[in-house]
């Protein structure tokens, strides 16, 4: 186990460097509104925690038991410690911790703050599954010490969408969705995006018609690189529906399809191609 610790911190180094930063981040401020308590979760917390030295089971489920658990072990090392001061008369020393219930909300906040802080790590681990080890850890840099707040942003084809803050803009610009959409794509794909963009909802069949050829592969490899999102038709449950994402959308710099090029030119002729599929095929069902 400690060559394990050891390791684990010699391979992430920098992810370790932003977990202390996050957490002494989050200490700032971290005595608000003491001795007044204005979060209504809180008082429940520090409660129930105390009353763990009569009874391990708090008798409600408003918190994780675990929670209450955790804090209970903090508190018992804080209440020892205490008294230790207090066998060597060192209480005027050290006036805040006797400062009850207050230095109580204290220590549960100092637990939330390291758990809160430790969640970066699985956070990490996740995303680093699918980008570089320097984009994730730009992404747990901007969890760990960038306001979260939503920033609106005017309607995008038709839906609201929300991003962080600007602060880090110039680094998530280098993220893998960027990337995938710099790469260069085939002819098939092209085809295919153009369709998507142009009908702004298209099933695969009118696709495959108007391509002559099928497009499974090329509709998966558009949906992996995050060019376009299906969705199930609300005509029939069997069939999808393939839309141009928010981000390549944003990419080409347009707010809705409509701004693209001859769009009504170009969607014309896409309706009248569905118009003569599905001609085809009711013909086809009357032979």
């Amino acid at each position: 186990m400690r060559n394990f610790g050891f390791k684990f911190l010699r391979q992430n180094k920098e992810l370790v460097l932003l977990v202390v930063l996050a957490f002494f981040i989050r200490l700032i401020g971290i005595s608000h509104s003491l001795p007044f308590v204005y979060n209504v979760d809180e008082p429940t917390v520090v409660r129930s925690t105390i009353m763990l030295r009569e009874s391990l089971n708090p008798g409600h489920f408003d918190w994780p038991h675990f929670y209450y658990y955790i804090n209970g072990i903090f508190y018992s090392v804080f209440v020892l410690f205490r008294a230790l001061l207090g066998f060597f008369k060192l209480q005027n020393v050290f006036p805040v911790l006797w400062q009850d219930p207050e230095v109580f909300y204290l220590i549960s906040r100092v637990v939330t703050t390291i758990f809160a802080s430790l969640t970066l790590i699985p956070v990490y681990k996740s995303i680093r599954l699918f980008l570089s080890k320097q984009n994730s850890l730009l992404t747990v840099l901007n969890l760990s010490s960038a306001p979260q707040r939503p920033v609106p942003l005017p309607p995008l084809n038709g839906l609201f969408r929300w991003i962080t803050s600007k602060l880090f803009g110039a680094a998530a610009k280098n993220l893998s969705l960027k990337e995938e959409l710099n790469k260069e794509l085939s002819k098939a794909s092209l085809e295919t995006l153009s369709i998507i963009l142009y009908k702004n909802g298209v099933g695969r069949s009118l696709i495959d018609y108007i391509r002559g050829v099928n497009s499974s592969f090329t509709l998966r490899a558009l949906s992996i690189r995050g060019l376009i999102e299906k969705s199930i038709d609300k005509e029939d449950s069997r069939r999808y529906i393939y839309k141009p994402t928010f981000e390549l959308l944003s990419f080409m710099g347009v707010k809705s399809v409509e701004e693209l090029p001859d769009y009504e030119l170009v969607n014309k002729s896409i309706e009248t191609a569905q118009e003569n599929l599905v001609s085809e095929l009711e013909n086809d069902e009357n032979f």
